[in-house]
């Protein structure tokens, strides 16, 4: 069971839980109505859809051999046999599919058709002819399946309609759900780079790379300004998180080994709670 929790790795899943819980923070603000039924299943499709490409991934790069001495987090692939991991995958899309039926049903074909392509990526993300992690696409997968997907369509699905309010507040959480991918492909730079592996890490010089990190990380807040100024003032309470900020690019301007930026990675995944918390708690309070 241990090895199972490992290889869905808890620690990521807060970019999951994030789009959903602030999108229906932000339908409870402008509807003064709080639908629990669809924010529960949004969040168990996410996760189930997140958990499933961490396995995929997992058994992916070790079979590539992306995962040979990694610093990062143990991987379950040096404890499993491949096929069942594989396996782990497959049961979490399954499992996905079916709590997707309901919000398929409710939010018609363009929820289907979003809901079905992410769970082809889930297996897509390093996997298939076109592996998008190996492609230097990994971030903008990562934008917008955690930032315009999972935030749109929860919204979508509870409103059964779309503003801009969604689009920035989808945008912001993309963009701190970039810093995690681009802090982990930074970590693993030399190790991609013996595997083909050409992710942005790998592609960019490290200014350049640095400064895109630096737009993941504080990038969200002048979303934050804009609704502050242009909605509630309350909004300036999201500003506690960006402690968290500092702290993320902090470390990773001032430590290069990749068993140092196991320690941003760590504060980027303590910055998107605090800032999606934040965020939700403020929602519920205007």
């Amino acid at each position: 069971m241990n090895i199972l929790m490992q290889g869905m790795r808890p620690k990521t899943l807060v970019a999951a839980i994030i789009p959903p819980l602030t999108a229906s923070g932000l339908y409870f603000s402008q509807s003064i109505h709080y639908d629990y039924t669809i924010l529960s299943l949004c969040l168990l499709l996410a996760l189930c859809i997140q958990i499933a490409t961490n396995f995929y991934n997992d058994a992916i790069d070790y079979k590539k051999g992306a995962d040979k001495d990694r610093v990062g987090p143990k991987r379950v692939s040096n404890e499993l046999n491949v096929k069942k991991i594989f396996r782990w995958g497959h049961l979490f899309i399954m499992a996905a599919f079916f709590v997707g039926v309901p919000l398929m049903l409710k939010g018609g074909w363009p929820i289907a058709l979003l809901g079905l392509v992410s769970m082809f990526l889930a297996y897509g993300y390093t996997g298939g002819p076109f592996p998008l992690a190996y492609l230097g696409l990994g971030e903008l997968f990562v934008f917008l399946f955690f930032g315009l997907v999972a935030t749109m369509g929860s919204f979508y699905l509870m409103a059964e309609s779309l503003n801009h309010q969604v689009f920035l507040l989808a945008c912001a959480n993309g963009l701190l759900s970039c810093a995690l991918i681009a802090i982990n492909n930074l970590r693993d730079k030399e190790k991609d780079k013996v595997v083909d592996k050409n992710t942005l890490a790998v592609k960019m010089t490290p200014g350049v790379y640095h400064k895109l990190l630096d737009l993941f990380t504080f990038g969200p807040y002048f979303i934050i300004l804009y609704f502050f100024v242009f909605i509630n003032l309350k909004f300036v309470v999201v500003l506690l998180a960006v402690k968290f900020a500092h702290q993320t690019r902090f470390i990773i301007h001032h430590h290069e080994k990749p068993s140092e930026l196991n320690r941003a990675l760590e504060s980027a995944g303590k910055h998107l709670f605090a800032f999606g918390l934040l965020f939700w708690l403020v929602c519920l309070w205007i």
